[in-house]
């Protein structure tokens, strides 16, 4: 919070000192197949959009993209060049989740794609065909000044091995203990909704910054499935998805807002009455203190301390409740009775008995949440993925709506989604592991 305050006063500085300029506005680039010895070169200003390079990309092809040049996101940010190299902490954020450092270079293909690092020199093996676009990454131009060159051109292919001379063999991968596959279901690509705004998160790795928590090995890929649904099943703009991989808990209050200030990222990114908002959570929850206060639990908490270092469900809620959208949707896989398949939440810090009291529902928020607050949120035997998540993003492709779930027409109602996830969900935790577990679904209300 400290840093977006002061990044605030730096742009609010700027804009007293230069005024509010014009970004630059690009001309269509000439449309090139970059073949052998071709080289294409285009310029990418700082205060521009996405840059259509022009270049014609295919499918399993290898392209060395490179920019020389310098560029700076503000008088306070600093000068660096297209790898965001030494750019002040202000500005070297990672809004969109990317993996790339503020004020580098990124790239996308087409303008539906999914935003990718470029930097300064990157080999890109096209994944789909399509028109490559690059641009400065910042969300704020108007204060943006320099520009950086960039070249395409086809990379060269690896020469053939000798036959004398066989590789050695590849070492042995090292498995990862979370999950990274996603839920393999297919979306109807829905028109897109321009003005729509999506919160992503994902809470697995718990034991690197927290204190005495299990990991959730299946977050990272149920998130990503959620990413995916978010784009393609609701016709979301990839920029506007708030996609964070183990959440702390100052970054949910960034986004959602604290007791003192329900004006998040989230209530800044919504269009009064015209966006629908859509929050998904897959972490842990647990019961706050004896009361039952009901907390999700960012990757920093400690598992003694949940009441002080969680973030309570009740202030989600009524922080979303003031958020001025059209409708809000909040799919929680998470439950609140302070275990988890793969242990105790709270370590020996409570009771393992405790009530949870359920958290006031605001009438424009629907909430969909995995079980009932004394049950479990199973993952699948092979902890491949939350049953939950894997059953709702089945149900949410057309499985609902098919017979004898639904009537088939084509759009899945909530009631649809509650019959499908009984028959499903609901059986096959029982059927794995002899307990119950039934998801919630809680339109909007006051008390739920």
């Amino acid at each position: 919070m400290r840093q977006a305050a002061q990044r605030f006063l730096a742009l609010a500085v700027a804009l007293v000192l230069s005024g509010c300029g014009t970004g630059t506005v690009y001309q269509p680039a000439a449309r090139m197949d970059v073949g052998t010895g071709a080289v294409q070169t285009v310029q990418i200003f700082a205060n521009g959009d996405w840059r259509d390079t022009g270049v014609q990309l295919q499918r399993g092809q290898s392209y060395l993209i490179q920019a020389e040049g310098a560029w700076s996101n503000g008088a306070f940010c600093g000068t660096t060049d297209a790898s965001g190299a030494g750019v002040s902490p202000l500005c070297g954020g990672d809004p969109w989740g990317i993996g790339a450092v503020g004020s580098s270079m990124i790239g996308r293909i087409g303008l539906a794609g999914r935003p990718f690092p470029v930097g300064k020199s990157k080999v890109l093996v096209a994944p789909e065909d399509g028109t490559l676009f690059l641009r400065d990454y910042d969300l704020i131009e108007f204060d943006n000044v320099g520009s950086v060159t960039a070249t395409i051109a086809r990379a060269a292919a690896p020469a053939s091995p000798r036959v004398d001379t066989p590789p050695p063999p590849a070492p042995a991968a090292v498995p990862s203990r979370f999950a990274e596959q996603p839920v393999p279901v297919r979306f109807a690509k829905r028109p897109e909704r321009p003005d729509d705004v999506a919160v992503i998160i994902g809470n697995a790795d718990y034991s690197r910054q927290g204190h005495d928590i299990p990991d959730v090995r299946t977050a990272y890929a149920d998130a990503e499935s959620m990413r995916r649904y978010v784009v393609d099943g609701l016709g979301m703009r990839e920029g506007n998805v708030i996609f964070l991989k183990d959440a702390t808990g100052i970054q949910l209050a960034e986004v959602f807002g604290n007791e003192r200030d329900y004006r998040g990222r989230l209530f800044n990114w919504v269009k009064p009455g015209k966006s629908r908002v859509f929050v998904y959570y897959i972490g842990h929850g647990a019961p706050g203190n004896a009361e039952g206060r009901a907390m999700l639990v960012p990757v920093d908490a400690s598992a003694g301390q949940i009441a002080l270092s969680g973030y309570p469900l009740d202030l989600l809620y009524a922080n979303l409740g003031k958020v001025p959208a059209e409708s809000i949707t909040v799919v929680l896989d998470a439950c609140f009775s302070g275990t988890s398949p793969a242990g105790s939440v709270m370590g020996n810090a409570l009771p393992v008995a405790i009530a949870v009291k359920p958290a006031p529902i605001p009438a424009t928020v629907t909430v969909i949440s995995a079980a009932a607050v004394d049950q479990i949120a199973n993952w699948e035997p092979d902890n491949s993925h939350a049953m939950f998540t894997e059953f709702f993003l089945k149900g949410m492709s057309g499985e609902a709506d098919k017979p004898p779930y639904g009537n088939g027409d084509g759009t899945v109602t909530l009631d649809e989604l509650g019959r499908y996830l009984k028959e499903t969900l609901s059986y096959w935790v029982r059927r794995d592991y002899g307990r119950d577990q039934t998801a919630q679904i809680v339109k909007g209300r006051e008390v739920p």
